[in-house]
Parts: structure tokens; C-alpha cells; sequence
């Protein structure tokens, strides 16, 4: 006879139904050859030898539970699970509670329903649990989940090659372990799962450990005394560290008071000129130390300020003669006319002017935007503090570009800016005596003038020119540099000083310049001062000044071939570093 697979049986010979089926007048059972009470079926003699194992390892008031094991040896053998399978089985199970078992799986698990009214009996009796109470269908023996985990975390812990022979030496030495102490471990494993699946157990404390009721309450005692102390510490240990923390600030805002009472209160009018009119004003040397200046509306005055400053603004002013130190930063001027004005500074810009007249030492380009009849000369002033400002305020006296002007603004045809005659009268930017004004080493003098007065982009009376390199010797360079120039404007007039840079250059730079490594030593002790001199045989005249000091640390060019290229080359490497 074929056997049909368990998904035939179940579309062809039976029928899903629910339990309110089974009371309905009209359900009628279908037999079929393959399936019904009549059909022969027996299990096998290996299945029976399985079935009764199975049996054998529940106890004997909760071997029902069998029931699905055997079943499932049924249904394995067969293909399906057949009525008459069922029926055989009640029929030779002489235990009740394992044929209620058989009725209520196949009616409420298996839905085969047809040999319900070949057993009407048994639909009677109630069905009870297999197991009273347990998360699983199957029970494990007792001891054997706490065994089985002891096993596999030893196993993952050292990772053995041999499982088996690992397993078996694990389980050798478990049993000595039994036998040589009082503690069995599959009874304190099965204690602990008790714990875990009987309802009983939730009552008791694990492992048979039960504390009783005074105990309790005194340990709930001590342990909420330990608490309400524990906390009340706490409480208190905040306050004091808050009572710290407010301390400490108090003094710290204490000392901030004190330290602003003794700091020096800077005079808002010291550092502004305003809405002055045919007035002399003078700020003397350490007055402003520094600090920002503004001078705004001010008509026909004479302002003079002798000390170095962070930077300037200087606002709607006319026909005013103003004279300021070394500014770190940068000057503005605006909306201003018919002015005259000597300053030093990093950066220079004007912007709505007319008609002004700058004595300028910028260490950057110039710049002019919408402004007229602009006229610029070298910045010459000198007095005793002077040069200490000047290195207060970062700037070089040796880097100027009073003659690169760059317009914003150019007009077609026309020139906003012109330079002034180098005889041009200065007198104004000295301080009237009258006014009472005293700063020591006053001059404008040309030759007494810290900057250098350079030709700038005026127009040269020769082609020929030198190149004459300072190399540092610490703080006799300026020094050197100066006595060479006063020599020259007194023996050689002829000669004019057309620019000046001081710049640091690395050994490849002042080879590329010179064409020779002969000063690389020379070259890292510090910065370089070059000069640009024009003038007819100025190449051999500065060969013949240099001589007399018996320095070897000055270069100068040979000839006026060899001066151009050097020159070029020199300029080059100081503009890029200078960024102009």
C-alpha cells in the first residue's frame, strides 16, 4: 500500500476544524482506505524499545508528558499521523491520564479529528497538564541545565581540541569533587532550578535558605538606618563644599575689586582730540603708550603727539599740521583737506581727500582711494625716545615704501598724487615755543632724522647703481649702517640713498643675490640691511667708504653690470617677504 505524505492526509483526508466543531449536528467523519479505524497499523519493534525509553524517564505520576514523544515517533514512522495510529495507541495504554493526554493533543495540537466518535469516552474526562508548571513542553532532568552550563562555560573558557576526551576528564573530576565533598552539585543545581519553575519556590529563598520574618525586619532596619546616615552625609558634605565654593568666590571677586581699584584709569580725552579749533595740542612720550588715538573736527590746529599708538583715525579735520609717533597698526584718514601730516606706521590709507600733504615712513604699500592732489615725501623727524618707540611698536626704520602709492581710484589722464621737492620746509611740525613744550633731541633735520631719506620712485640723475648688504653683527649693524651713511651724504652728496630694506634670508636667498656662499655663515645670525645708493661711480665710492671700517661683513656690488641683476634679485626676495 502507498503511503501518502503528511500534506496529502492533511488536504485530502481530514479536516481543520476548530473545538465548536465537534458539537456541530451536521459534522460527519470521512474514512478513506488510507486512513481510518479499520486501517492496520503497528509500531515497529525499534520504535516500541524507543517509545517505552521515553516512557521510563518521567515519573510515574507525570508520565503523560510522554505523550508527544511518542506520537512523534508515530507520525515518523508512518509519514502522517492516522486515526487508527491513535486509536491502537489508547487502546494499549493502560495509564489514563496518558489516553486523556492522547485525546487532547490530537484534538487541540494534530486537528485529526474523525476518531473522536470511535472514542467517545474519552472526550468526557478533563485533560490534565503534563507538567504543573514549566516553561518548556519537555522537563529536563533535575540538576541537568545548571551541569550542562557549569560544562559550557569551562569548555568556552579553554577552548579544548577534543571535546570528548575534555568532556569526559571534566566530568571524572565533577564526580571526585562529589564524593570527596558534602556538596552534590546536581542537587544544588536541581534546588536552583526549583527556584526558577516552581511557584513554590518564588516564597523561599534559593537553596533552601530561608530567613525568618524577625530577621528580616531587622535587616530591613539596619539597612534603612544605613541609608537615612549615608545620605544625610552626603546632604552635609554638599553644604560644606558649597559653603567653600561661596567663599573662595567671594574672596576671588574681592581680589578682582581690589586689583581694578589699584589699575590706573585710562582718561577717555587723553586718547580723542575733538571739535578743536586754532589750537596747539600735544600728547608727550608715554602718554599713550600704546593705545588707540582719534582726532576728529578740528580746524587750524597744530597737534603733536610724541608716543607710539595702536592705531588712528583722524576724521573731517582742514588746514591742520599734525605730527605722530610710531603706529603699530594703521592709519585713516578721512574727509580731510588742505592738512599736513608726518606718521610712521604699518599701514597707510586715505579715503575723500584733498589737497593733503604726507611725510610718510609705511612699512606696506600706501593706499589712496577717491582722494586728490595727494602729495607724499619721506617721513624725516627725530627726537630721543623715538627709536625705543619704534621697536615698541614692531616696525623697522630701515623698511620704507613712502613713494609706492597705489590709487584706488585713478582718474584717466590725470594723477592723484605728485611727491613733494626733497628742500621742502618742515617748520610747522615743531612746537611753538610759546606753548611751553618740551621734548628732548627735537629736530627735523634731514641728516638727524632716524628714518633714512630715500629717493623712492623719484626720478634717478644716473643709471648707475649698488647694491650694499649689512650683514647682522647684533646690535652694532644699525650702528655700522648709520655711520655709513652719514659718510656718505657727507663726502659723496652726489650719491643718492634710493631705498633701504631690513630682511632675514636664508643661506640658498643670499646665494642666489650674491652668487656666492662666501656670507652663508653670516646670513643666520640675524636680519640684513641693504642699501640701494645712485649715483655716478657709486659702485667704486662705496667700495672706498667700506674700506675704512675694515668690515667683512658688508657686501657690496663690483660693478653697475653685476648691481642691476643683484638689485633685482635683492628686492625680489624682500618684497615677497615684506608682502608688498
Amino acid at each position: 500500500m502507498r503511503r501518502n505524505s503528511t500534506r496529502e492526509c492533511a488536504s485530502d483526508h481530514s479536516r481543520l476544524i476548530n473545538n465548536t466543531a465537534l458539537s456541530d449536528p451536521l459534522f460527519e467523519q470521512r474514512e478513506v482506505p488510507e486512513n481510518n479505524l479499520v486501517f492496520s497499523f503497528e509500531i515497529t519493534p525499534e520504535n516500541n524499545k524507543r517509545a517505552e525509553a521515553n516512557v521510563q524517564k518521567y515519573q510515574k505520576d507525570l508520565d503523560s508528558a510522554a505523550v508527544m514523544p511518542v506520537l512523534n515517533l508515530t507520525q515518523r514512522q508512518h509519514g502522517c499521523l492516522p486515526i487508527s495510529a491513535c486509536g491502537r495507541f489508547v487502546e494499549k495504554t493502560k495509564n489514563e491520564n496518558m489516553s486523556n493526554a492522547v485525546v487532547g493533543v490530537n484534538v487541540n495540537d494534530v486537528h485529526q479529528h474523525e476518531f473522536v466518535e470511535a472514542l467517545p469516552a474519552f472526550l468526557k474526562k478533563s485533560v490534565p497538564m503534563a507538567v504543573p508548571f514549566s516553561n518548556t513542553r519537555l522537563r529536563v532532568p533535575a540538576g541537568f541545565r545548571n551541569i550542562l552550563k557549569g560544562f559550557a562555560r569551562e569548555v568556552l573558557r579553554d577552548q579544548p581540541d577534543d571535546i570528548f576526551a575534555y568532556g569526559s576528564t571534566y566530568f571524572d573530576r565533577s564526580l571526585q569533587i562529589n564524593a570527596e565533598s558534602d556538596c552534590d552539585s546536581v542537587e544544588a543545581g536541581a534546588k536552583e532550578e526549583n527556584c526558577m519553575y516552581s511557584s513554590d519556590a518564588f516564597e523561599k529563598a534559593a537553596l533552601g535558605a530561608q530567613m525568618s520574618s524577625d530577621n528580616e525586619a531587622a535587616a530591613l532596619k539596619v539597612q534603612t538606618n544605613y541609608r537615612q546616615y549615608d545620605a544625610e552625609k552626603t546632604a552635609r558634605e554638599m553644604r560644606q563644599n558649597g559653603t567653600a565654593v561661596k567663599i573662595q568666590s567671594v574672596f576671588n571677586r574681592h581680589q578682582d575689586r581690589k586689583f581694578w581699584d589699584k589699575r590706573d584709569r585710562l582718561n577717555p580725552e587723553v586718547y580723542l582730540v575733538d571739535g578743536a579749533v586754532s589750537r596747539t595740542i600735544c600728547r608727550l612720550p608715554t602718554s599713550i603708550n600704546g593705545q588707540q588715538f582719534i582726532i576728529q573736527n578740528c580746524k587750524s590746529c597744530k597737534i603733536f603727539v610724541f608716543d607710539h599708538m595702536a592705531s588712528v583715525t583722524i576724521d573731517d579735520c582742514s588746514d591742520c599740521c599734525i605730527f605722530l609717533g610710531p603706529i603699530k597698526g594703521s592709519i585713516f584718514i578721512r574727509d580731510c583737506s588742505d592738512c599736513r601730516v608726518m606718521v610712521a606706521c604699518q599701514q597707510f590709507r586715505t579715503r575723500d581727500c584733498r589737497n593733503m600733504e604726507i611725510f610718510l615712513c609705511c612699512s606696506t604699500q600706501p593706499i589712496i582711494e577717491s582722494s586728490s592732489g595727494m602729495k607724499f615725501s619721506c617721513f624725516q623727524y627725530s627726537y630721543s625716545q623715538l627709536e625705543d618707540q619704534f621697536q615698541k611698536s614692531g616696525l623697522s626704520v630701515f623698511n620704507n615704501n613712502w613713494s609706492d602709492i597705489h590709487d584706488f581710484t585713478p582718474v584717466p589722464d590725470e594723477r592723484n598724487y605728485s611727491f613733494l621737492p626733497q628742500d621742502t620746509l618742515l617748520d610747522c611740525f615743531i612746537p611753538p615755543s610759546t606753548e611751553g613744550i618740551h621734548v628732548e633731541g627735537l629736530s627735523v633735520d634731514r641728516t638727524k632724522s632716524i628714518i633714512p631719506h630715500t629717493l623712492g620712485k623719484q626720478s634717478r640723475q644716473h643709471d648707475e647703481s649698488c647694491l650694499i648688504i649689512f650683514f647682522s653683527q647684533g646690535k652694532t649693524s644699525s650702528n655700522e649702517v648709520r655711520s655709513f651713511m652719514k659718510k656718505m651724504s657727507e663726502d659723496h652728496a652726489d650719491c643718492d640713498l634710493v631705498q633701504s630694506k631690513e630682511v632675514h634670508l636664508q643661506p640658498s636667498e643670499a646665494e642666489n643675490i650674491i652668487g656666492t656662499n662666501d656670507y652663508k655663515s653670516f646670513v643666520t645670525q640675524g636680519p640684513v640691511v641693504g642699501l640701494e645708493y645712485n649715483g655716478e661711480n657709486c659702485c667704486k665710492i662705496c667700495h672706498t667708504v667700506t674700506k675704512s671700517q675694515h668690515n667683512k661683513r658688508i657686501f657690496i656690488s663690483q660693478d653697475a653690470t653685476a648691481a642691476k641683476k643683484e638689485i633685482e634679485n635683492f628686492y625680489n626676495v624682500a618684497n615677497l617677504q615684506l608682502a608688498i
